[in-house]
């Protein structure tokens, strides 16, 4: 390959560098708001269950405190069950945040391979083009050289003799 061939290639391999490096940088940061809705959902699982515990307590109290009627009973067993019925939509939250958090870190490390791979191409790249350049170098100095030597060498001569 000519030398203008290699650094042509060179620029592309290093825009198509940079493009792999912001791709694989967008990803970790899509990776880490995936982390942080994973933590955000168990946090308000255990604020729920705080919240659902204090609720069940105070349910319990006022039901040992006095004589309740059917009505009443239900009411506080469908209080209960839609602190259930909550709880378990949280954890589908968390669990499909956890899901999707293992997708967005496969891809973040698809995205570092490739940039790194990207990176390795550059390099190899540049090796070529200083051991193409060093070729190039070595040519044009024998060239001289050949000229040099085809150059006619003329006596000194001397005026006044």
């Amino acid at each position: 390959m000519r030398e203008k061939d290699l650094h042509t290639l060179s620029k592309l391999r290093n825009v198509r560098m940079r493009i792999a490096e912001e791709s694989s940088l967008r990803q970790k940061r899509v990776h880490d708001q995936a982390a942080i809705a994973v933590d955000l959902a168990a946090g308000q699982i255990v604020q729920n269950a705080e919240k659902g515990l204090r609720r069940e307590t105070a349910i319990y109290e006022q039901l040992s405190n006095r004589t309740v009627g059917r009505q009443e009973l239900e009411r506080h067993l469908d209080a209960l069950s839609a602190l259930d019925y909550h709880a378990s939509a949280l954890r589908q939250l968390e669990e499909q945040a956890r899901l999707q958090l293992a997708v967005e870190a496969q891809k973040s490390r698809e995205a570092s391979a490739a940039h790194l791979a990207r990176l390795q191409q550059c390099d190899k790249l540049k090796i070529l083009l200083a051991k193409q350049s060093a070729r190039n170098n070595q040519y044009v100095s024998l060239l001289a050289e050949l000229d040099d030597e085809d150059q006619p060498h003329l006596p000194a001569v001397h005026k006044g003799s």
